[in-house]
């Protein structure tokens, strides 16, 4: 006996669900992928930083971003300098691009 319109619609709905579900699954996978490429992006960048500059191994995080703010401030201003200066921009711009 075939589906009346409605037992249709109701598997119709079901399937959606379902659908629904494994497409929230596999953005959700995508997501954590993602992060967890920058998140070792981060660790290998500030890895390489304090190899070149180890006096910075000194500054220690804080509980809150405040703090943070005044603990990192030697590096803020480091930083702050090195992309004021043009040449090293340009350097730093065209290291990255691998010329």
């Amino acid at each position: 006996m075939p589906l009346t319109d409605s037992e249709r619609l109701h598997k119709i709905k079901e399937r959606k669900a379902q659908l629904e579900k494994q497409e929230k699954a596999i953005i959700n996978r995508e997501k954590e992928k993602a992060r967890k490429i920058e998140t070792r992006r981060k660790i290998i960048v500030g890895g390489m930083f304090l190899k070149y500059f180890p006096e910075f191994e000194t500054l220690t995080p804080q509980k809150n971003n405040t703090d943070n703010d005044v603990a990192f401030a030697p590096l803020a201003k480091f930083l702050t300098w090195l992309v004021r200066d043009k040449k090293n921009d340009a350097r730093a711009k065209s290291a990255i691009k691998g010329e």
